[in-house]
C-alpha cells in the first residue's frame, strides 16, 4: 500500500502488486476453510 509513494513504484506495477495481494489474502481466508479443518478454521 506504501509503495505509491516511491516514483519507481507506481503505476502498473503497484497496481499488480496490489491484486497479488489480494488474492494472497483471498486464499488464505478461503483455503483455510475449504480444505483445512480443525482448529485453524474460520467456520464460514
Amino acid at each position: 500500500m506504501h509503495l505509491h509513494t516511491r516514483n519507481a513504484w507506481r503505476g502498473v506495477r503497484t497496481a499488480w502488486v496490489s491484486v497479488v495481494g489480494f488474492i494472497s489474502i483471498m486464499f488464505c481466508y478461503f483455503g483455510v476453510n475449504l480444505w483445512i479443518s480443525g482448529l485453524h478454521s474460520y467456520k464460514l
